[in-house]
């Protein structure tokens, strides 16, 4: 979304580095909307950074982004993962992490590191609230939030290569928005009752005006054709 007037208006994108005040033109090589990865492509060459596969994070784990915040310049804020994996219950293989992170406005775009210096997440989301301190600039400009939700890194990698692929990424859309159910789920919905077992699938949140489904909210998936499952990827 941060370059998206760039492919709407066939405007030129030029990028920058820190350590230099030369701009560069990039070229747009395709996007993914649904996972809101840009792919762009440089003439030069620079030193890269790993992507990682988020194998290895865990809840508690800390973390550092680097980004425009607030348009001011290169700045770096550090913090916590609160959740390592939180799925987009309308595009479900689409994987965020979820960060405790001061963030706001500009720090889109941002990479998300681990202490070993690879990116594990790309900034795309926050919960936004707004500063009540005299720096405040308005309340329509100025958002702030701890809770951000980056695209994960296994998500990156994967959005990259089917970007390198197809050029321009279209995802399925069902009009429905799922998310995965089981005991687990009913105990913290308040629907678990020791008498009552609870299948394991995928709970339908939401179906969209217009689609032609016999399916309704809290509807639960346990099987296509006789194939069961137990995850909405």
């Amino acid at each position: 979304h941060a370059i998206s007037f760039a492919v709407e208006d066939n405007t030129d994108v030029y990028v920058s580095f820190r350590e230099s005040n030369q701009r560069y033109q990039v070229k747009i090589l395709g996007y993914d909307k649904v996972a809101d990865v840009a792919l762009l492509g440089l003439s030069e060459k620079f030193p890269s950074v790993k992507i990682s596969n988020n194998a290895n994070m865990r809840m508690g784990d800390a973390v550092f982004s680097i980004s425009h915040f607030y348009g001011i310049g290169w700045s770096g804020t550090q913090g916590t993962i609160s959740s390592n994996r939180r799925n987009d219950t309308r595009y479900p293989y689409v994987n965020n992490l979820q960060l405790q992170l001061l963030q706001g406005s500009g720090s889109s775009g941002g990479p998300v590191f681990n202490y070993k210096g690879e990116v594990v997440g790309l900034n795309r989301s926050i919960v936004s609230m707004y500063p009540r301190t005299l720096l405040e600039i308005s309340r329509s400009t100025s958002m702030l939030s701890m809770v951000g939700y980056p695209v994960r890194g296994d998500t990156l990698i994967k959005a990259v290569k089917d970007i390198r692929r197809d050029i321009i990424v279209v995802h399925l859309d069902l009009g429905v928005t799922l998310i995965d159910f089981g005991p687990e789920s009913a105990f913290h919905l308040n629907y678990a009752d020791d008498d009552l077992s609870f299948p394991v699938g995928t709970m339908v949140l939401n179906v969209d005006d217009g689609i032609t489904t016999t399916l309704v909210p809290s509807d639960i998936i346990i099987s296509i054709d006789d194939r069961k499952f137990n995850t909405a990827l």
